[in-house]
């Protein structure tokens, strides 16, 4: 019987948890990562490569145990006043791009997932989008319909390893680094290192213990919660999602069987100097006598929340709040504490846009991203990663139609400021930032900004259920 996806508030041993991969619905959270993009061979032979990197795989039920397991380990240490190991555990994601169907003989499949990413959507963008997953990021940039170039990567900015169409993404993760190394090696050894490229990652966390960016921001605060005891009491802002948010049914297998989730993959590199000279701009514009009074809030500007994740909306200063039940319009109608512009505004309006309150909470994308290069060095960036129902009616919708415009909201023209992206020859407006916080509507200074985020390369994948990765094992194991 197929499960409702319109539930909310699931629990951590809900039967649907057995026919998904780990990672979706909660993160793993472990500090070090390898993202291995692959080649396989045509067929019954990639079929069966597929089917041994399908061991590393982690399910949601598996990881949930492990959960559990782990924190009874805690309990029972700190009874004992021992001092907490971290776990050496390696989780793993398996994702499939509409290319790697099609190496397997499974194309119907990649157009199935593609009717599936646009049916999902529920307010979709143009007729063309209906083969956005088909198509794979890079085409779209290099040969899509003008609707698609919207995005407006710059492909020729691609890392070259990352320009090849990868026919699928092997996602390892773990607190040892030591243990990760030794099963990239073995992942990587089924299917030939010349078949692979591999993107190292490390979480970074600032001084709360909150994981940020290289531009010091805390990050992943605001996400869509699906389990009942991970959302706490809210009155503005509703965190809980259903899971059609981010699941839905996978075609390799029989209806009601198994669930997928796509994912979008994008590495940015981030030009910290550049960034930093940012905010030195916006602080001496507002005040060229003492701008360091005015740098915390003016690079709280750009992004939305303070560095240590306190909401611009809600305070001038940092508090070491991270708080998330706020909704922009009931704390700052007029954008005079935070401008309209600003990242976070602009990829979760929450109420800014109140007349697509639904919209917007159907567009919600869950974050995995994790950083990448070591900090103060170069290059760094993140390697954003979020899974969801849609690329069409999330992803998109966030970068194209939010991030990307330069009109989203009345009276606070302009670009996303960290992730915007525009076309070639495009003039970009200055942005209007308040002098003071919550200070007279229209009193502003204007700054002219250069963009600090590069796209150096990306994919959209599909995470296919457990039971079609089992299928794959019995398939290649009988000869079908």
């Amino acid at each position: 019987m197929p499960f409702n996806l319109n539930q909310t508030r699931i629990s951590r041993t809900d039967d649907i948890l057995s026919l998904i991969q780990g990672n979706i619905l909660s993160p793993y959270g472990r500090v070090y990562t390898r993202q291995i993009f692959f080649l396989l061979d045509e067929g019954q032979e990639g079929r069966r490569m597929l089917a041994d990197l399908a061991s590393f795989v982690t399910s949601a039920e598996k990881q949930q145990d492990l959960r559990r397991d782990a924190e009874k380990q805690q309990r029972l240490r700190r009874d004992a006043s021992e001092t907490s190991e971290p776990s050496n555990d390696v989780f793993a994601n398996l994702l499939l791009s509409a290319a790697g169907y099609e190496r397997l003989g499974l194309a119907s499949l990649a157009n199935s997932l593609s009717a599936l990413d646009f049916a999902a959507a529920k307010d979709a963008l143009t007729i063309s989008d209906r083969d956005l997953f088909a198509q794979g990021l890079y085409r779209d940039g290099m040969t899509g319909q003008p609707s698609l170039r919207a995005f407006h990567d710059k492909v020729s900015d691609w890392q070259d390893k990352l320009q090849n169409r990868w026919h699928g993404l092997l996602w390892l993760t773990s607190d040892d680094p030591k243990t990760l190394v030794i099963a990239e090696g073995q992942a990587v050894a089924r299917v030939g290192e010349a078949n692979c490229h591999v993107e190292p990652g490390k979480l970074l966390f600032n001084a709360a213990g909150r994981t940020k960016e290289h531009f010091g921001y805390a990050d992943g605060i605001s996400q869509p919660l699906f389990f009942s005891d991970s959302i706490e009491a809210f009155t503005k802002w509703d965190p809980s999602a259903p899971l059609s948010l981010a699941l839905l049914p996978d075609p390799g297998v029989p209806p009601g069987e198994g669930y997928g989730s796509f994912l979008v993959f994008r590495k940015l590199e981030q030009d910290v100097p550049q960034f930093e000279d940012m905010v030195s701009t916006i602080a001496k514009t507002i005040d060229a006598q003492s701008p360091q009074t005015h740098q915390e809030r003016a690079g709280a500007m750009l992004v939305g929340r303070h560095k240590d994740g306190t909401p611009l909306v809600l305070d001038p200063a940092p508090q070491g709040t991270a708080a998330n039940d706020f909704s922009n319009r009931d704390e700052d109608l007029e954008f005079t504490r935070c401008p309209g512009f600003s990242h976070v505004r602009r990829v979760n309006p929450r109420s800014d846009l109140i007349l697509m309150k639904s919209f917007v909470r159907d567009s919600r994308i869950i974050r995995r991203g994790v950083p990448y290069g070591e900090q103060g060095g170069h290059p760094v960036g993140l390697l954003f990663a979020a899974f969801m129902s849609s690329i069409v009616g999330q992803f998109a919708t966030l970068q194209r139609l939010w991030a990307n415009s330069l009109e989203l909201i009345r009276d606070q023209p302009g670009l996303d400021p960290v992730i915007g992206q525009v076309a070639p020859g495009t003039v970009i407006p200055a942005l209007q930032f308040p002098k003071a916080w919550n200070g007279p509507k229209g009193d502003t200074v204007s700054v002219s900004l250069s963009q600090a985020v590069k796209m150096r390369g990306g994919e959209y994948f599909f995470a296919p259920s457990i039971p079609f990765l089992r299928r794959l094992g019995q398939t290649t194991s009988t000869g079908d």
